[in-house]
This record gives C-alpha cells, structure tokens and sequence, in this order.
C-alpha cells in the first residue's frame, strides 16, 4: 500500500537529504529526431528505490519508471516536459518531489552555424584597451573579448543580442558604455531568400510543407497539405474528364462516318430507311455532343479550381516568406559610439 507522509517527505527531501537539481547528461539533447537523454540526481540515505516521472505539457506521464539507480534513460523528442524523482523506502512508501521542468531543444535553434561580424566603435581619448561584452535574449553572455583596437571580429549564430564595451583608462578601471541591441544578419542565397516561395511555384502546398520543419513552424504543414491534395484529387478529375472527352469525340466521327457510309448505298428501296436512320442518327449526334460540352465544362471547371487553389497558396506562400517568417536585419559593420557623453567626461576626469 502507498501512503503519503508529508513530515518524512519534507524530511528526507529538504531537511537532511538536500535533494539536488537533477542533471541532464545526453550529447544528443538537441537534436530534433528522439534521442536518449540521461536524468541523474544523487543518492538519498535510506532510499530503496527510486521512482522516475516524465510528463508532458498536457500534464500526460510518457515516462515512469522504479530503479535503484541513480541515473535512467529516457528517450523522448524536443519539447517542453516535467519530471521528478521521488524516493521509496523501506516501508515501500513513496515520498514524492515537487515537479521540475525538463525542455529538450531541437538542434535547428541552438545549433545554427556562427558568422564572423565585424564591431567598429569610435576611438575614446586616453583608452588604453577595451572589452567587448554580448549578451543574448536570455541575459546569457555570449561573447567577451579584450582589444586595444576600435575594430574586433566575434563569431555569432543568427539572432538578436545586446552589446556594451567597457573602456580601460590609466587607471586600469573599465567603465563601461550602456547596452544597445546587435541583430547579426543572416546572409542567404537567392534560394534560401525565396525558398518557400519557389517550392510553392513548383507544386502546390510544398512550401507550407517545407516551411513546418525548416523554420520550426508546424502550423504550416496541415494548410499545406490541405493544398496538395485538394490540387491532386482537381488534377485527377481535371485528366478524367480530358480523357472522356476524348472518347466522346472518336464516338462522334465514328457515327457520322457510319452515316455516310450508309447513304452512299443509293436507291429508291432505301430511302425511307435511309431517311429514318439519318434522323436516328443526328438524334445520337446531338446527344454525344451535348454529353462532350459537359465534360469540357466540367473539365474546365476543375482547371478554373487548380488555378484558384495555386494561387491562393502561392498568395500565403508569398505571406509566409517575406511577412511572417523572423527576419534578420542590421548592418553590424557600421561605426557606432558606444559610448554617451557623460561616459567620456568620466573617461577624462580618471586621467587627470
């Protein structure tokens, strides 16, 4: 039977045993395809056992599992997740943690290629060296470089960044400018700049169907097929009715040769029959040719549909690619005074 103590709970967790933060061990956590991650956490006195959970952002377990270890493996693809480990003791009860949160992150967003980028700054009086700071979105620091120079190259991924530079004087105390944002621009061929858009010229609902993974948008992949199959099932009705139509037409010169053939036969005997044949006949051929204009209407009516469709998901690739998708934009070459006024007075007022 499991029972659940909260005294001995908060007693082996946070009293005595310290519970730790657990660690992820995988070399594989970023990559976008399923990968075994590790969790690993570290002994707890008189636990038996442990009882490993895994849930998702839909509050669903995926994972759980009792061990005596302390490390599993867990399989699972990029996402947002929970996860504890609670103890089990001798009395097999259950003391569980609190929920902690586990994100696995596809390779495409932290593993972009880095670009050099040239940083150009005016010239401070009396400067002796600089430091060049970067932080990401995060607070995180990216990038710390020293120069005695006003010039310095960083490799950076794509992306958004705030950049200071602290100024050393004679001193040798730094004093540091204020943030201002860098956006590192991405450098793409004509392909890669028009790459949804050219996929969308070529077959319908492709380039909603790429975009999905390729820019980490799932929300363009059901549109996409959507306009694929709505484009294919047209194109199939559309060479359908092409090829009835065609029958339609060899059944019409067929029976009017036939009506020929008959009334070069010649003879007063066969003229009434001749006469009652022709109007059988004329009857068929303005049957066969009204059924031929149905089909070259309905044909043109599923070609009209093929056009509407490519061009409604040729309009909403165009959208996806130069509206929606995150653009990379600034010239980072550009010569910029880092530093304000006040910085510089205070850069003077050290040297003297």
């Amino acid at each position: 039977m499991i029972r659940f103590n909260t005294k001995l709970h908060k007693k082996y967790l946070w009293n005595k045993v310290g519970f730790c933060l657990i660690v992820i061990v995988s070399s594989g956590i970023y990559s976008q395809e399923p990968k075994k991650i590790s969790i690993a956490w570290k002994k707890v006195p008189r636990a038996i056992s442990y009882k490993v959970e895994v849930k998702n952002e839909l509050d669903n377990i995926v994972f759980e599992k009792e061990t005596k270890e302390t490390l599993v493996d867990v399989i699972l693809p990029p996402g947002k997740y929970q996860k504890r480990v609670s103890i089990i003791d001798k009395t097999s009860d259950i003391h569980f943690a609190e929920w902690s949160p586990l994100e696995i992150i596809s390779k495409t967003v932290n593993e972009q290629p880095k670009t050099k980028i040239p940083l150009e700054w005016k010239e401070i009086p009396n400067a002796t060296s600089y430091v060049v700071e970067i932080k990401d979105q995060d607070n995180k620091v990216v990038a710390k470089e020293k120069t005695t120079s006003t010039k310095i190259e960083i490799e950076l991924p794509p992306g958004k960044y705030k950049k200071r530079i602290f100024v050393q004087v004679k001193t040798k105390e730094y004093i540091p400018s204020e943030w201002s944002d860098l956006e590192l621009v991405q450098k793409k061929s004509f392909w890669q700049k028009h790459d949804v858009v050219i996929r969308s010229l070529a077959f319908p609902g492709w380039g909603q169907v790429y975009a999905a993974p390729k820019y980490q948008q799932p929300k363009y992949r059901p549109r996409g097929y959507i306009y694929m199959s709505l484009s294919a099932l047209l194109l199939g009705f559309y060479f359908y009715n092409r090829n009835e139509y065609s029958k339609e037409q060899k059944e019409f010169q067929q029976l009017a040769n036939n009506s020929i053939l008959f009334s070069t036969l010649g003879g007063n005997s066969l003229y009434n029959i001749q006469d009652a044949y022709n109007f059988y006949i004329m009857n068929q051929l303005n049957a066969k040719q009204n059924h031929a204009n149905k089909i070259s209407q309905r044909g043109s009516q599923a070609l009209a549909a093929i056009l509407l469709i490519y061009t409604i998901q040729l309009l909403d690739s165009i959208k996806i690619q130069y509206f929606d998708l995150p653009k990379l934009s600034a010239n980072v070459t550009k010569k910029d005074n880092l530093f304000p006024e006040y910085y510089y007075t205070i850069a003077l007022e050290f040297d003297f």
